[in-house]
């Protein structure tokens, strides 16, 4: 059994979906691989391993990542 809730999807509530794909194209490409690695649900040492850097700088770059997609995104969300 699934217990997951969705809730519904108020019509007057924007789809972010076109608005989040526009922040992810305009982020450094390896600080986009790093946020969606993350978001994935891939641990640093895992991101680290797959991107050939080291923790330090997955963190690091997921800190940019996310404060960049934060200003791009304004008051979007």
């Amino acid at each position: 059994m699934d217990l997951t809730y969705i809730p519904e999807r108020d019509e007057h509530e924007p789809d972010l979906k076109p608005k989040l794909d526009s922040v992810l194209h305009q982020l450094n490409p390896a600080f986009r691989t790093v946020l969606i690695l993350y978001a994935e649900g891939y641990e640093y040492a895992e991101i680290a391993q797959m991107t050939k850097v080291s923790i330090g700088t997955v963190r690091s770059r997921l800190h940019y990542a996310r404060k960049a997609a934060q200003e791009l995104l304004g008051n979007d969300i």
